[in-house]
């Protein structure tokens, strides 16, 4: 399971920085609009099913 933000204000994201949140959940999950967040979960899901699919081979 992948957890994705999008529209994370400045202070809620310093917050989640300083408890360690930001690097348990990778910066790379922090987006700055919903458009790019579901684009980011696209090419997360085409990534699972690729390595699926050559596990599979």
């Amino acid at each position: 399971m992948k957890l994705i933000f999008s529209h994370a204000n400045e202070q809620p994201i310093k917050t989640m920085r300083r408890a360690g949140f930001v690097d348990l959940v990778g910066e790379e999950h922090f987006r700055p609009n919903i458009d790019d967040a579901i684009a980011h979960a696209r090419e997360l899901i085409a990534a699972e099913d690729a390595a699926k699919g050559a596990k599979a081979a």
